[in-house]
C-alpha cells in the first residue's frame, strides 16, 4: 500500500508541477533530492492605471511561454510600476516555481531611465533575498536586432501598404 501511495504522490507532484510551469525533468529531480537548474523569464513591463494594458502583457507572457520549449521552466510577467506584481513579487514568485536563474527581460523600446537605472536597481534589491538565486538582464526588447523588420511588419497591418 505505502509503495502505491508513493506512485500517486510522484504522478500528482508531475502533474501540479507541470501546472505550475515546471517541467517533467525539474520535478524528478526535486523528487530523487537533486537539485536541478531552473531557469525562468522574468518579463519586466512599465505598468499601467490601465488593467487591460496590464492584461497584454500577461497575456504576451503566457504566448512566449508557450514558445520557449524547455528553454525556460516558467515565464512571470513583472511590472516597474502602476501594477501587480512588482519587480520583488515577480522574483519572488520565480523562486517559489523553484528558480536557480531568472533572466530579466525589460519590455521597453527604449533605454531610458527604467532600462538603464530603475530595474537594475529593483533586481539588485530582489536579489538580496535570495543569495543562491542568479538574476540578469538581458537586452531590452527595442535594442534587439529584429526591431526594424518589426516596425515594418506593423506598418503593414496599417491597410495602406502591401
Amino acid at each position: 500500500m505505502a509503495a502505491n501511495r508513493g506512485k500517486i504522490a510522484i504522478i500528482y507532484f508531475v502533474g501540479e508541477s507541470k501546472a505550475a510551469g515546471l517541467t517533467y525533468n525539474t520535478a524528478i529531480h526535486a523528487l530523487a533530492g537533486e537539485s536541478a537548474e531552473m531557469k525562468v523569464l522574468l518579463l519586466i513591463a512599465h505598468g499601467s492605471r490601465k488593467q487591460s494594458a496590464n492584461d497584454e502583457i500577461r497575456r504576451l507572457a503566457l504566448r512566449v511561454q508557450a514558445l520557449c520549449g524547455e528553454e525556460y521552466a516558467a515565464v512571470v510577467a513583472a511590472f516597474l510600476e502602476c501594477a501587480e506584481p512588482g519587480i520583488q513579487q515577480g522574483v519572488d514568485r520565480c523562486v517559489e516555481l523553484g528558480a536557480t536563474e531568472v533572466v530579466a527581460v525589460p519590455y521597453f523600446l527604449a533605454a531610458g531611465k527604467h532600462v538603464a537605472m530603475d530595474i537594475p536597481a529593483e533586481l539588485a534589491c530582489a536579489s538580496a533575498g535570495y543569495p543562491q538565486l542568479k538574476i540578469e538582464m538581458s537586452q531590452y526588447v527595442g535594442d534587439n536586432d529584429a526591431m526594424p523588420e518589426l516596425v515594418l511588419r506593423c506598418s503593414k497591418q496599417a491597410g495602406g501598404a502591401g
